[in-house]
């Protein structure tokens, strides 16, 4: 059974189950509530596993915003278990592609990829650039969907930790970091300078795109470089 077909048939609960040398081995979700959560014998971790795959489901009711976003709990499993996660999204009859995360080396284009909170996002990008470009593995920050209204300040306080310092506007080398303050009370969007007044940004709801760096300048607080 491949993992479409055994997600389908675990519908209306989350199904999942691992992936090693491109086989999928089904596991059994021993939740208390399976229909909006999963949990897993994590001895399973013993097989050196390429990836768990799980699944969201559609068609049940259920408060959540995107299937196609991981919670904050899945963000916080991937982080522990060090392997690859996938979302694979459900209506009982068809079962969707995995939506990946924590492995570099399977990311999407940088450019025209969908907005997905957490996984394809600004800061995802971001990451991918630098691992693309340098070979560099930047750590990782889960956030809950509206952490900047939250009295996080994740952005502004992390920045230093991951490798950066800041340097002036007026001399943004390219792969320098642009941080952004829109319609927030923190800064909440960054954006990598390409050179020639140009960005690579990942808005909420749009395509990552190149853009002018004037379109949004009025909203940028500082610029960081990558200096470790």
């Amino acid at each position: 059974m491949n993992y479409q077909e055994h997600f389908i048939k675990c519908w209306p609960n989350e199904g999942v189950g691992y992936l090693k040398d491109g086989q999928f081995f089904p596991l059994e979700n021993i939740a208390e509530d399976p229909a909006n959560s999963f949990e897993v014998d994590p001895s399973f971790l013993l097989e050196e596993p390429d990836a768990l795959l799980h699944s969201h489901c559609t068609g049940v009711t259920k408060q959540i915003d995107d299937p196609h976003i991981p919670s904050y709990q899945d963000l916080l499993g991937q982080q522990h278990t060090a392997i690859e996660w996938g979302i694979c999204v459900t209506d009982g009859e068809i079962c969707e592609e995995p939506i990946c995360w924590g492995n570099p080396n399977n990311r999407p284009p940088l450019l025209d990829r969908t907005f997905i909170f957490n996984v394809q996002d600004c800061l995802a990008l971001m990451q991918d650039w630098y691992y693309q470009e340098h070979a560099i593995v930047l750590p990782t920050q889960p956030r809950t969907p509206h952490w900047y209204d939250e009295g996080q300040n994740y952005f502004e306080d992390l920045y230093q930790d991951w490798g950066f310092e800041k340097v002036s506007l007026d001399e943004l080398q390219r792969g320098d970091l642009l941080f952004y303050q829109v319609r927030s009370p923190v800064v909440n969007h960054i954006g990598i300078y390409m050179g020639d007044n140009e960005v690579l940004s990942h808005w909420f709801g749009r395509v990552s795109c190149i853009e002018g760096v004037g379109k949004w300048a009025s909203h940028i607080k500082f610029a960081a470089r990558y200096t470790k």
